[in-house]
């Protein structure tokens, strides 16, 4: 009996230090997020309401927040979901909580964001049975995939009138204003740049084919270099980073929550001392100017009709009349901005769930993304796990940018999915003996 109670004990304390250093890395990371704001961030973009105007108790409100959503965030590691959950719980929620006391906004919209994450964590809790196809059609499906990507990326090349070498390094912005996309073209880059390159380049580098992580990561350079898009670039920056810390899967989380940290306090020192470069493209960019974002949908949709789902697809198979004359984010940017900034704000999926419904759309969204997590759970069962989070790890980021529809359509989770299913399945004959040849010359000893 005495044994018995000691092992309880020596299990309670494991787990009161694991949670004290998940707890140690977030306030981290919370204060890397903040030392960026108030040092570089607020002062440089202040005339775009990216102001430091810090409410105390909203802070012990964020703080509450924040510690309820880390003892409800999934632990299983043997699924991909949960790693993916980290990747998104961190560049999107962790950012709204801070930004929310910072610049002292609305408290209704982070408590339903709250509500929706913790409604994610326990959807992903949900076990799925497998979904698998014959060996013979995925090997065909997975090389004819594959082609398809290739032959995509020179015709988008070709489409775009080839390289702009001189342009994107003189003036990025000019050629991005210049770009020939539209319909298939537009489709056929999202698809290429956030959904096929990411998943041939992890899964060339688990099976060390440097050819073909050399070979994805070119293609991707030159959409770089035609289109101009710094997303293409800063993927596969991301794409190497989540790959090397998938290597140890029991030590991504600590790690990953030190590099976001890191990256956070190198900016802001860089920042200072020489450009705002690389703080633009992190600390800005990818974590303050989403989360202001979702509140700025949040102030424009609590005055405006919503819009019922009728800017996409949905609205046209129910024949639902969008009530703006432009795009959602444009009006959104002249109503924010008083006219003044006339860009394109895109918000994340849950923020857009509120333009569609309210509080009601983002539970819908919430829904949607913990279903495309289960989904990834029970197509990837047999495939290792840094396949599946390299592939979707950049998606997460997408989630940060668009609505779920969007996302899984235009930003290419269907076909991430459905080429995960492909490769799982060509694995789960390769666990059971059978010789499998997924790419030519290709054996399973490699």
């Amino acid at each position: 009996m005495s044994n018995f109670y000691k092992n309880i004990n020596w299990t309670i304390k494991i787990g009161s230090k694991e949670r004290q250093k998940k707890y140690l890395l977030f306030f981290i990371y919370i204060m890397s997020i903040c030392l960026a704001y108030i040092w570089v961030l607020s002062p440089t973009y202040s005339y775009s309401l990216l102001t430091y105007r810090p409410n105390t108790i909203k802070l012990c409100l964020s703080v509450v927040l924040i510690l309820i959503t880390l003892a409800f965030i999934p632990s299983d590691e043997d699924k991909p979901s949960t790693f993916l959950f980290y990747i998104y719980f961190s560049i999107t929620y962790i950012p709204t909580a801070t930004y929310y006391w910072l610049n002292d906004q609305p408290t209704p919209f982070i408590v339903y964001e709250t509500v929706c994450v913790l409604l994610i964590a326990f959807v992903v809790k949900w076990n799925a049975k497998p979904i698998q196809m014959s060996t013979n059609r995925a090997k065909v499906l997975i090389q004819l995939i594959f082609f398809i990507y290739i032959i995509s990326c020179i015709y988008l090349v070709l489409h775009n009138g080839g390289i702009h070498l001189n342009s994107i390094i003189s003036d990025i912005y000019s050629v991005r204003s210049e770009n020939n996309i539209s319909g298939l073209s537009g489709y056929l880059l999202n698809w290429c740049a956030k959904s096929f390159m990411p998943l041939f380049f992890v899964y060339f580098f688990i099976k060390r084919k440097w050819v073909g992580v050399f070979l994805t990561s070119v293609l991707q350079a030159i959409l770089f270099f035609s289109y101009g898009f710094k997303a293409f670039i800063v993927a596969v920056i991301m794409l190497i980073g989540v790959s090397a810390l998938m290597m140890h899967p029991e030590k991504f989380k600590e790690r990953w929550m030190i590099i976001l940290s890191f990256g956070n306090v190198i900016c802001t020192i860089f920042a200072k001392l020489f450009s705002l470069v690389f703080i633009n493209l992190y600390s800005y960019r990818t974590l303050i100017l989403p989360a202001q974002g979702q509140f700025e949908y949040y102030d424009f949709f609590t005055h405006h009709d919503f819009l019922y789902f009728s800017e996409g697809s949905i609205g046209k198979l129910f024949g639902i009349q969008y009530p703006y004359s432009e795009s959602i984010g444009r009006i959104v940017n002249y109503y924010i901005y008083s006219g003044t900034k006339i860009s394109n704000g895109n918000t994340g999926a849950l923020s857009y769930g509120f333009a569609d419904l309210g509080f009601g759309g983002m539970l819908l969204a919430a829904l949607a993304i913990g279903i495309v997590f289960v989904i990834v759970d029970s197509t990837t069962k047999n495939l290792p796990k840094l396949i599946t989070v390299g592939a979707m790890a950049y998606q997460m980021f997408i989630l940060n940018d668009n609505n779920i529809l969007i996302c899984i359509n235009t930003g290419g989770i269907f076909w991430t999915i459905i080429m995960l299913i492909i490769i799982s399945s060509l694995y789960s004959s390769i666990t059971q003996n059978q010789r499998v040849s997924i790419f030519p010359q290709e054996s399973v000893s490699d």
